[in-house]
């Protein structure tokens, strides 16, 4: 429901433009267009959609009352489609829009033929980037079942990015550690009163260096590393598995 919302918005947003450039056209006001920002109203009878262009461009170009300019870009509505049902000034100048109903027909028929790809696609070559929160679930307002399923999502997510991280973390110690060991044993002095071969000492084990044997086994925190690597892997797998089977009983009590 949210994506066709969103669907219809973007082409109220178009009209929205093209008439505002009309407006501009006439003279009402000078300067680049601001965003134009739509919002669902709260209370079905002001409409399908919301917005307080007018608002923002009276206090801009100084016409008093903003409903005025509300009034001028009602009357220039750039409209071909047949988007717009309804146009209501409301308040100080807000413009209520009331989308047709065919509009909202024809939307519902795009979703169900597109099925589980609606919405999907590449983004675009100026796609902003966004944060999006992985549940956001407002005590005060409606929850759905996709609050639960992005809830899931994420923790799965910030599993996997624990597990990339430690990996990526230790196995950059590792590798840090093996090169100090290598520079360690191959930048010797010539010129040194005791003559040594270039060496690389004990990675992991026991070594015999000229005259010495030297030792390299993990100590308390590269076992505790490796250990914390391993649980995020299991629990991961772990929540995986479990959302898995559940996923697997709710299907077959539904076909039952």
């Amino acid at each position: 429901m949210k994506g066709m919302v969103w669907a219809v918005s973007k082409r109220l947003e178009r009209v929205l433009v093209r008439t505002l450039e009309a407006v501009r056209a006439d003279g009402a006001f000078s300067g680049d267009l601001p965003p134009v920002v739509l919002e669902r109203p709260k209370r079905p009878e002001h409409g399908d959609q919301s917005t307080n262009i007018a608002l923002v461009l009276a206090n801009r170009a100084g016409i008093k009352p903003p409903r005025k300019l509300a009034e001028h870009i009602r009357s220039r509505l750039d409209d071909p489609e047949g988007l717009v049902a309804a146009v209501e000034i409301a308040g100080p100048g807000f413009l209520n829009f009331r989308i047709a109903d065919r509009v909202w027909r024809d939307a519902l028929g795009e979703v169900l033929a597109a099925g589980a790809d609606f919405g999907r696609g590449p983004p675009g070559r100026d796609a902003p980037r966004v944060l999006i929160e992985y549940v956001s679930a407002n005590p005060t307002g409606p929850l759905h079942v996709g609050h639960g399923r992005c809830a899931a999502i994420g923790d799965v997510r910030i599993l996997v990015d624990l597990a990339v991280l430690s990996t990526y973390v230790s196995l950059f110690s590792l590798s840090r550690f093996i090169y100090r060991m290598y520079v360690l044993g191959h930048n010797l002095d010539p010129q040194a009163a005791m003559k040594v071969e270039p060496f690389t000492p004990a990675i992991f084990g026991t070594k015999q260096i000229a005259n010495f044997t030297v030792s390299s086994y993990p100590r308390g925190a590269s076992v505790m590393i490796a250990a914390f690597v391993t649980g995020v892997c299991v629990v991961a797998v772990w929540v995986l598995l479990r959302g898995r089977n559940q996923a697997l009983r709710e299907a077959r009590t539904g076909a039952t």
